[in-house]
């Protein structure tokens, strides 16, 4: 599961515990940045931000520059059921029992 960056010079990779930045230039690793909970959506991402669901019910997202990643609970155990929409007014994510806005 992919997403590429707004400027088109990055694409984020979701893989099994981590998102990945790479390179759509020269097609170098950014970045890495590895998660306690495995992923269970694909990631979405803005000028700024990436961010993937995870299996623990938490929402974790990493700056496009690699840096300022936090994680934090969506719902009460609910899992993410799509992939987040990152957008410049938040991010809105879909569980079991609703729509989250961060």
């Amino acid at each position: 599961m992919s997403a590429v960056g707004e400027d088109r010079s990055l694409a984020v990779v979701a893989t099994e515990t981590a998102l990945a930045a790479v390179s759509l230039v020269d097609g170098t690793r950014e970045w890495r940045q590895t998660f306690q909970s495995a992923t269970v959506t694909g990631p979405d991402t803005s000028a700024e931000l990436a961010a993937v669901g995870l299996a623990d019910g938490r929402l974790a997202a990493v700056g496009l520059d690699g840096t300022d990643s936090w994680e934090t609970n969506v719902t009460d155990g609910d899992l993410p059921s799509f992939s987040p929409a990152v957008t410049t007014d938040g991010v809105f994510v879909a569980t079991e029992t609703g729509v989250v806005a961060l």
